[in-house]
């Protein structure tokens, strides 16, 4: 019993150590919101980026740009939300804001992806 209990223990804190990067990124997230939605959109597009970069292997996310970063994004997270919907924008976030800058239900998703994405 008591081997299982430090066996359970010990996965626990392995999991959340392993998860940092998750509160991090959600952290960042809640900063973003409540800053200028002028700037929202490329801060959401890095904000991504640094987060994938951060478990991903650098090799595979470095290169990504424009629909191949998108259906990255997808595959990682189990949708199309980011290549045929509103994560569009992130494809030129960082470098054109787009028209609409309120980006609408992009942190929804992006929140739901850093949360629940796999590596």
């Amino acid at each position: 019993v008591c081997l299982a209990f430090a066996f359970g223990v010990g996965r626990w804190l392995y999991l959340w150590h392993g998860n940092r990067y998750r509160r991090v990124a959600l952290a960042a997230l809640e900063r973003i919101a409540q800053g200028s939605p002028d700037t929202a959109v490329s801060q959401l597009a890095l904000l991504v980026r640094r987060t994938a970069l951060a478990v991903f292997p650098r090799q595979t996310i470095a290169g990504l740009s424009g629909e191949a970063w998108l259906a990255f994004l997808d595959q990682s997270y189990g949708g199309h939300e980011f290549s045929r919907g509103a994560g569009r924008v992130l494809s030129l976030g960082p470098y054109e804001p787009p028209q609409d800058a309120s980006a609408p239900g992009l942190s929804d998703l992006v929140r739901r992806w850093i949360s629940v994405h796999h590596v």
